[in-house]
């Protein structure tokens, strides 16, 4: 499902790369909301394995990169959504869906990428600034420091 799910995300990402929204994308935002919305929202606690682990992560960072392409670029469908896309992503910070790992680190980049732009418009701009210790605390003290990963793959390689 995940896997599934992660290659359409790919394919939709792509086409919002383009210059103009296809009828497709803008007809059927609901349902693309919907599915982007059901993937951030679920723990898929079924995922046993690090590799599906990290095709979840993987995929949640498609929906936070769509989210920023719709907002950014093609504001004028996306408006109605951008409220709940904005709540949904900072959900992944205050639920402490993210971690400091390798796997994570698609989804860490895509979420500062987005709240970085997002702190410019003047609907979000203020609940960033009063929630810089939050962001801080969760997604960039952690991903500083060294991890016990980092670690092993220096005693494996050290160049």
């Amino acid at each position: 499902m995940i896997s599934i799910s992660n290659s359409v995300l790919h394919i939709i990402e792509s086409i919002l790369s383009q210059e103009e929204l296809p009828d497709f994308y803008e007809e059927n935002l609901e349902q693309i909301s919907q599915l982007c919305f059901y993937l951030l929202d679920n723990d898929f606690s079924q995922l046993q394995t690090p590799k599906d682990a990290e095709m979840m992560f993987k995929t949640r960072a498609k929906v936070v990169r769509m989210a920023q392409l719709y907002q950014f670029k093609f504001a004028e469908y996306f408006e109605s959504k951008q409220d709940l896309f904005f709540q949904k992503i900072w959900e992944q910070i205050a639920n402490s869906k993210i971690s400091a790992n390798r796997e994570c680190e698609r989804l860490i980049f895509a979420i500062v990428r987005y709240l970085g732009e997002c702190a410019g418009l003047p609907n979000y701009k203020e609940f960033i600034k009063q929630n810089l210790e939050i962001l801080l605390q969760v997604l960039v003290i952690p991903n500083i420091a060294v991890t016990e990963q980092d670690l092993e793959e220096y005693e494996y390689e050290p160049t």
